[in-house]
């Protein structure tokens, strides 16, 4: 059992447990731990922890001795999770989850166990969370680029040789470009005709197209990341 396992497990059991940890490689490891108690849980931050009414959730907000993200249960139990809105309209929402919903769409998604995956958001938002766990379910490389500003986005981008990358229409958009990819996926806000156009433009995909449905942690206290190899998994056509 993680560390993380063990703490919750403390835990009167009734309420999900609220994930606000600042380093994702941690909030990764908690999520995982948690899950594989059987608890629900999500990652969120600490806007979401401020705005959840008293009583909501167990928030999990003290990050525990070191722990090594490769020793993360291969196969958490079947479980429900949470995830949360960006709150961009108001107030966070916060979304019911069950693992098989996840693992269907892993099952007829794209990315391979060779991709290199690059996702632009918080763990706390559900477009970058369904990302990572995708592509540590398949084997794939991570790269959590959140924090960084674009331009230091797209120079791990290039310098990692990024074949899909995971990302908001806005996040696009400040990005301006990318070198050739295989896969964009992009959600949490509707594309426009014009933006549905700028992506195609400035993010090649040769052979591929743009869609709009292990790890390495890249900041700057992580110059050189590394890989957090994943789990089990199979491609989104586009």
């Amino acid at each position: 059992m993680s560390a993380y396992g063990q703490a919750v497990a403390q835990l009167p059991r009734g309420l999900p447990v609220l994930i606000n940890l600042a380093d994702p490689l941690h909030a990764l490891a908690a999520f995982y731990g948690i899950l594989a108690q059987g608890r629900p849980c999500g990652i969120g931050d600490d806007r979401i922890a401020a705005s959840a009414p008293p009583g909501t959730f167990h928030v999990l907000d003290t990050q525990l001795p070191p722990h090594d993200p490769r020793d993360m249960p291969v196969s958490p139990q079947p479980s429900l999770f949470i995830t949360f809105t960006g709150g961009t309209t108001g107030t966070p929402k916060a979304i019911l989850r069950d693992q098989s919903s996840w693992l269907y769409s892993f099952a007829r998604q794209g990315i391979v166990p060779n991709d290199r995956v690059a996702v632009l958001g918080a763990l706390s938002h559900s477009l970058a969370l369904y990302a990572t766990v995708e592509a540590l379910h398949q084997m794939a490389d991570v790269y959590l680029l959140s924090g960084l500003r674009p331009r230091a986005q797209l120079d791990a981008i290039r310098g990692h040789d990024v074949t899909v990358l995971y990302a908001t229409p806005t996040q696009l958009k400040l990005l301006g470009g990318s070198p050739p990819l295989r896969g964009c996926s992009s959600a949490a806000a509707r594309l426009t005709l014009r933006r549905e156009r700028r992506p195609k433009r400035c993010f090649p995909m040769p052979g591929s197209s743009c869609s709009t449905a292990q790890a390495k942690q890249v900041s700057s206290r992580f110059p050189t990341p590394k890989p957090l190899r994943g789990q089990s998994a199979r491609p989104i056509p586009a």
